[in-house]
């Protein structure tokens, strides 16, 4: 799942991005490399400095979700959201009690100290009442 990747580097342009794969989608990668993506695999023949650098900021930005940062925890928020909107929908085989697993742990990953509370409508449209805290 892809959350606003598009926006990091725009008119040309360069930016960075981080995208992360659930288990289920690492066949994901051979169609973003074909569209140029270059990737890299934190843990996986990285340049150790590139690892640490790449660790010290997603535990930055952890933080300032943490903290409430007037921009980043309500885009944590909504994009766990649309995750968990977006998997619900697209499926496949996935059980939904996985899948509200996996957005909470998708959250946590982003720095929220829980699955932000979806609207009951939403739950009901969603499919997954009994499922959400």
């Amino acid at each position: 799942y892809i959350h606003r990747v598009g926006r990091t580097g725009r008119a040309g342009r360069e930016g960075q991005s981080m995208t992360v794969l659930l288990p289920f989608e690492r066949n994901q990668t051979d169609k973003l490399s074909k569209r140029g993506v270059r990737m890299e695999t934190i843990g996986q023949k990285l340049d150790p400095r590139k690892e640490k650098e790449i660790t010290e900021n997603v535990r930055s930005t952890q933080l300032q979700v943490r903290s409430g940062h007037s921009i980043l925890t309500p885009n944590a928020e909504a994009a766990s959201k649309a995750f968990l909107a977006y998997y619900v929908a697209n499926r496949g085989d996935l059980d939904p009690k996985e899948i509200v697993e996996y957005a909470t742990e998708f959250a946590l990953h982003t720095g929220l100290l829980e699955m932000p509370p979806i609207e009951s409508k939403l739950v009901a449209k969603l499919g997954l009442e009994g499922l959400m805290k």
